[in-house]
């Protein structure tokens, strides 16, 4: 059962600024050209939900999945920053800021607070299996580019046992946003992955993530919001640390608005 706050109206803008330094063919390759020192990438949010999966086990032996919500952004950015690679591990910074609202108090009087958040967490990339590193800790695959897609094949995003799985549909899907109309690579999740429907449409060059449809995962962005939430004294589902959290998207897709 899903206990969210409901909104009938919300959209993601996403912004990417990527700074070049390379007069490299466009080539793909395992370890993107692109990235280097200096690209920098920054999404806008607003007016998401912010919620958690967790899994139960039914008497019957199967496994259903629950969605609960943990707070609303209102409005609020989001972006990384390469600060060095080198032997194919990348030091990116990566920021949270924006106007949350969240629940806290005992569930009877419980209130409803709005708060500004600011959180910078430095994380290191491995550039070939954008495998994330936090603190020490391999926190999973971020869907921040995808390469060497082809129809048919599996991507994940995350890590077992909260790895999202999804399918490459075609190369031909038209992907329009602010800055530009282009033909691009679809990447399809279904329910079982997210709270709703998701699917990605992805740059035919680059592999950047242009636009997504229904829900997105970031494992990097969900550590943040974990830490805040738990930090705030926010409300969370049965009391305790939320284990994975994913923004839910209605309305306006996500999509770039500058590149």
């Amino acid at each position: 059962m899903m206990a969210m706050n409901s909104k009938e109206y919300m959209a993601i803008a996403l912004v990417i600024l990527l700074l070049f330094f390379s007069t490299s063919p466009m080539i793909f390759y395992a370890n993107p050209f692109w990235i280097k020192e200096g690209v920098y990438v920054e999404y806008s949010i607003n007016d998401v939900s912010v919620i958690t999966r967790q899994f139960k086990e039914e008497i019957e032996n199967q496994t259903i999945t629950i969605h609960v919500w943990v707070f609303d952004i209102l409005n609020g950015s989001y972006s990384w920053r390469v600060l060095d690679v080198k032997d194919g591990l990348a030091k990116v910074e990566v920021n949270f800021a924006g106007w949350i609202e969240y629940r806290k108090g005992p569930r009877e009087t419980e209130k409803i607070h709005t708060v500004f958040v600011n959180r910078t967490v430095i994380i290191y990339l491995n550039t070939s299996s954008r495998e994330a590193l936090l603190d020490g800790r391999n926190i999973g695959v971020v869907p921040w580019w995808f390469t060497d897609l082809k129809k048919g094949m599996a991507v994940s995003i995350g890590r077992e046992p909260y790895k999202v799985v999804g399918w490459v549909w075609t190369d031909k899907l038209e992907i329009r946003t602010q800055v530009m109309d282009t033909l691009g690579w679809e990447i399809k999740f279904n329910e079982t992955s997210f709270a709703s429907y998701a699917a990605f449409g992805v740059d035919n060059l680059y592999g950047i993530l242009l636009k997504v449809w229904g829900a997105y995962f970031d494992p990097v962005l969900s550590e943040m919001l974990i830490s805040i939430a738990v930090e705030l004294g926010a409300n969370l589902p049965w009391g305790r640390r939320p284990e994975v959290v994913s923004l839910l998207i209605r309305g306006v897709p996500m999509e770039i608005s500058s590149f």
